[in-house]
């Protein structure tokens, strides 16, 4: 009893467990290692597609958020240059 079937390499439908022990081992399952039940993983709750897809910027919103980034990159970077030794300056 599973959810999840395999074909092996006649292509009869196999149990989930024989089949990924056929594709590691190379040599069927044996019996004795056959049990009852199912064992089910047990996942972090939470999280599952929660991806959120960025929203489209208009063209008019896209250039003025450019613009505030690089402003403020190029402040940042200002803010860095009494950091940097004089001989890794190099003019723009």
């Amino acid at each position: 009893k599973t959810t999840l079937w395999r074909r092996d390499a006649t292509g009869q439908a196999v149990c989930n467990a024989c089949g990924l022990y056929y594709k590691l081992h190379q040599q069927n399952r044996p019996q004795n290692m056959k049990k009852d039940t199912i064992q089910s993983r047990n996942r972090k709750p939470g999280r599952k597609n929660s991806k959120k897809k960025p929203e489209p910027l208009s063209s008019s919103s896209s250039s003025s958020a450019v613009s505030a980034v690089a402003s403020s990159y190029q402040d940042q970077m200002m803010s860095l240059q009494p950091q940097i030794p004089p001989h890794m300056i190099h003019a723009a």
